[in-house]
């Protein structure tokens, strides 16, 4: 997958952060002091362009970033699917309700539910997490939700990828 400067510029900015987190362990356990650090990272007037180093995007960071795209996009899909799913469980247990009464219908109501979270939940497991875990790239929790949310999250990041 390639980046757009844009992007890149990004990607070096978080593993920026993340090393300097790496160099002080309380200060990266702590998740508001991690978070502070990777939004000052991340704002150009906190952290000016002349002082990211110009260091290039290694190959297991861009594909980091490739997989969180990736996440985000079968992510959005399972909750589109969840969200559809939670329709027809509300329709079927309305339907239920207007044939054979209330009692009925929210035994349906609670089975079908059930039935869509169960659903959603394999779906998670299967489609979008597909055993990922932050520790196999040497980041926290915290890091990781970042990155997902504020990284490629960020309208201008999600326009190159259509872009591209």
């Amino acid at each position: 997958m390639q980046f757009t400067e844009y992007q890149r510029d990004r990607i070096k900015r978080f593993f920026l952060a993340v090393s300097v987190l790496s160099n002080e362990p309380e200060m990266r356990m702590s998740p508001a002091r991690a978070m502070l650090v990777l939004i000052k990272s991340m704002d150009p007037l906190q952290m000016p362009p002349e002082t990211v180093p110009d260091v290039p995007v290694l190959d297991t960071q861009a594909s980091f970033f490739a997989f969180l795209s990736n996440y985000a996009k079968r992510d959005r899909v399972c909750r589109i699917a969840f969200g559809v799913m939670l329709t027809i469980a509300i329709a079927i247990s309305a339907y239920d309700f207007y044939q054979r009464g209330l009692l009925h219908g929210l035994a349906v109501l609670g089975a079908a539910l059930i039935g869509a979270f169960i659903l959603n939940l394999i779906m998670m497991k299967i489609y979008v997490v597909r055993g990922f875990s932050p520790l196999r790239f040497g980041l926290t929790h915290t890091e990781m939700e970042f990155a997902l949310d504020v990284i490629v999250g960020d309208p201008q990041w999600q326009r190159d990828l259509r872009s591209m």
